[in-house]
């Protein structure tokens, strides 16, 4: 297996946004049964326990894929609840739909972080903050694990985890 620490990214953004004043802190996210979801989802809510902060259902958002249009409807749904200060998107296209959607409401000034780091989060305006994943090095990594299996037909790492970075742009508010 190689994947990110996608638990200690999310639990870390979510705790920059706490020291920045940040209290009602939503998360959206694809289908909660797929790992990459479950993982950010307890490192959001253990960040939110950690800094005495209680844990709210309305504002987390579990929708089908990683799109634009669930990004929407996730501010759409939680909307109606109420107004999330900061945002925490596990997808940059998500995190897109987030941010349109508030920019077509109107609504300004709230934090919005998206994953993978896209080339597209750069080009938004106002440009997007955003978890770089380092895709190359995953699979270097997972291609490496790989040959070192086929060569020796035994393993000798059984998985491998990469680091990740907070690319902070104009929308880390």
């Amino acid at each position: 297996m190689v994947d990110n620490d996608n638990f200690g990214a999310t639990y870390e953004i979510t705790e920059e946004l706490i020291k920045k004043g940040h209290e009602r802190i939503a998360f959206v996210s694809a289908k909660k049964k797929w790992t990459v979801s479950k993982d950010r989802l307890e490192g959001y809510k253990r960040a939110l326990e950690t800094h005495g902060i209680e844990y709210n259902s309305a504002l987390v958002y579990h929708g089908d894929d990683f799109t634009e249009e669930e990004g929407a409807k996730a501010m759409e749904e939680m909307l109606v609840a109420q107004l999330p200060t900061a945002i925490i998107a596990t997808d940059d296209l998500m995190a897109i739909g987030v941010s349109k959607y508030l920019e077509d409401k109107e609504i300004k000034g709230k934090a919005v972080i998206g994953f993978n780091n896209t080339v597209l989060a750069e080009y938004q305006r106002p440009s997007l903050s955003s978890v770089e994943i380092y895709g190359n090095k995953l699979g270097y990594a997972a291609a490496k694990l790989l040959v070192e299996y086929l060569e020796n037909n035994e393993k000798k790492h059984e998985h491998a985890i990469i680091e990740t970075k907070l690319i902070r742009r104009e929308t880390f508010k």
